[in-house]
């Protein structure tokens, strides 16, 4: 009975913790070369719906989320191992939300959180680094 118990805090205690994985925020693309790029975006979670809002030069931000055929959704397991070439990092939890032009993925490895954007393209997803400026 103890091992029972020990088992399903286990399962639970992972779902708890993969829940928390994907981060909202503010978010600037780092360019290839590792600098990090003035393209600044945020993600935001509101009422369990994700929206993408790009920030414009005046400062204002702009929702680029649309209202029908790409909503932003959870991923799923199967999608998120197709967002990254089916070689998923060891040791690593992955969250994401996607629509059908690009993924956000939070990936948390060692207890550090990190941002990606994945660009679906005809060839291969394109993963794009991304820098955590803050919160909103």
């Amino acid at each position: 009975m103890r091992k029972i118990l020990t088992l399903v805090l286990l399962i639970f205690s992972n779902l708890a913790i993969s829940q928390d994985v994907l981060e909202a925020g503010q978010f600037a693309v780092v360019h290839v070369d590792g600098h990090v790029t003035n393209k600044v975006f945020r993600v935001v979670s509101e009422k369990g719906r994700w929206r993408v809002e790009d920030q414009k030069e005046n400062g204002n931000w702009e929702d680029v989320t649309c209202e029908i055929n790409c909503i932003l959704s959870k991923s799923h397991s199967d999608q998120v191992i197709e967002f990254f070439h089916n070689k998923l990092p060891e040791n690593t939890e992955i969250e994401c939300v996607h629509n059908q032009a690009f993924a956000f993925c939070t990936l948390l490895a060692n207890s550090v959180k990190t941002s990606v954007l994945v660009a679906f393209t005809p060839k291969a997803p394109i993963h794009v680094p991304l820098k955590k400026l803050g919160t909103e």
